[in-house]
């Protein structure tokens, strides 16, 4: 949306804005999710760690290569040499495929427009 404006810069505070944004939603979500999951019997601290490693890679890859982000073979030993087994491994390529067949990536163009105008920089709307 900003590369199709006149000036499709983000000054460093608009920047940060955003990114403060979106970090203070996601650990709001965490913490409640994380909330009633150890309200479980069954709570298992060890699959909630393995969870967090999963999406972190998820995530990371996505932010690497974007939303066509895939694992890669040299990704593959990382994740490995990062402590991933071959199950989560498998998870983080369902996660990325999942994102993808739900359009959740890229984002969406109204979660970007509310993010950008939330720190005034022009939102350019795009015609599908």
């Amino acid at each position: 949306m900003l590369a199709e404006s006149a000036d499709p810069t983000l000054s460093k505070s608009q920047i940060d804005a955003m990114l403060r944004t979106v970090v203070d939603r996601h650990l709001t979500k965490l913490d409640r999710v994380a909330l009633v999951a150890k309200g479980f019997t069954g709570f298992d601290p060890d699959q909630a760690r393995r969870d967090d490693r999963r999406a972190f890679w998820t995530y990371s890859l996505l932010d690497a290569s974007g939303p066509y982000a895939e694992v890669t073979d040299s990704d593959h030993v990382r994740m490995v040499d990062d402590g991933l087994c071959d199950a989560d491994i498998e998870a983080v390529k369902r996660h990325l495929k999942m994102l993808k067949d739900n359009g959740l990536v890229p984002t969406k163009q109204h979660i970007l427009r509310g993010l950008i105008e939330g720190v005034a920089a022009k939102a350019v709307s795009t015609v599908s």
